[in-house]
């Protein structure tokens, strides 16, 4: 599979579905000792996370990789930002009040 922007942006958006579909299942399973695992919401979150799985690893492996390595680097404690939504500040938004 070559880099081109289209194949890129399938796999940003392959990697949000499993991640997302993994949040939903989560959500669906309910609190512990429910009966939130047996229900039929539960059983097509599963499938909606195995199907979006299968299509993350049509991808070549080495995108995973570097894909793992990159998020490794952006988690160091060294690249933390902040601003606890992960982003930086604006300018205007640095400077102290009263200034």
């Amino acid at each position: 599979m070559e880099h081109t922007p289209e194949n890129i942006t399938a796999f940003r958006a392959a990697r949000w579905r499993v991640r997302t579909a993994k949040i939903a299942a989560a959500m669906c399973g309910g609190w512990p000792l429910s009966d939130g695992l047996h229900t039929r919401e539960y059983a097509q979150c599963m499938e909606t996370l195995r199907k979006a799985e299968e299509h993350l690893a049509s991808f070549p492996q080495e995108w995973l990789q570097l894909y793992d390595e990159l998020r490794a680097e952006e988690e160091s404690p060294h690249s933390r930002s902040p601003n606890m939504l992960g982003g930086t500040l604006p300018p205007d938004l640095r400077q102290p009040r009263g200034e």
